[in-house]
């Protein structure tokens, strides 16, 4: 399954911040599970396209794209996905009016995974839910699922290893990351 992970750093080019963020993540993943990077964002409102086989790349519109990311970070917090339809029903029926002695005798595979796929978005988007109850801004706001590049989410890298004064020519930049897990 191919999906998108996000990653901020903060580089000199579109080219180091691909590169630097492609280097952070060297040991992550195996045959079956392996990432590309479709180019870089950066916050002057430029981007450069990085590896052609991405799904995910950048747009001739960034300032779209830019609008976009925020747009789908923001309803990814809202956590839509377990509180309406069937993943919503599914966590009902496990946790409603249930004893311990109930749950351990509960035969239905899938509302625990659910259940745990739940409290697991619970866990790594507490902070950003908190944070960003009207907006999400992919350059500023604080990340979630970080590190978790096999889901969606933005994982702030940092300052890629710069000193306090070559910062200053430096840039923020959102890396688009294809991963295949």
């Amino acid at each position: 399954m191919h999906n998108l992970h996000l990653a901020r750093i903060k580089a000199k080019s579109h080219d180091e911040a691909c590169a630097s963020v492609l280097s952070y993540m060297e040991d992550w993943g195996d045959e079956n599970n392996w990432r590309s990077i479709g180019g870089a964002i950066c916050e002057d409102g430029t981007s450069e396209p990085y590896d052609d086989y991405s799904r995910w790349g950048v747009d001739k519109d960034v300032q779209e794209q830019i609008k976009n990311l925020n747009n789908t970070c923001f309803r990814e917090l809202q956590g839509k996905e377990y509180t309406e339809g069937i993943y919503s029903d599914r966590l009902k029926s496990l946790l409603k009016d249930k004893t311990f002695q109930e749950m351990l005798d509960y035969d239905d595979w899938m509302d625990f995974y659910t259940a745990k796929q739940f409290f697991n978005f619970l866990l790594k988007t507490a902070e950003a839910r908190k944070k960003c109850k009207d907006s999400y801004d992919i350059f500023t706001s604080v990340d979630f699922f970080a590190h978790n590049y096999g889901d969606f989410g933005l994982t702030d890298m940092g300052d890629n290893g710069y000193n306090e004064d070559e910062l200053k020519e430096c840039k923020t930049y959102i890396v688009l990351i294809d991963m295949h897990t």
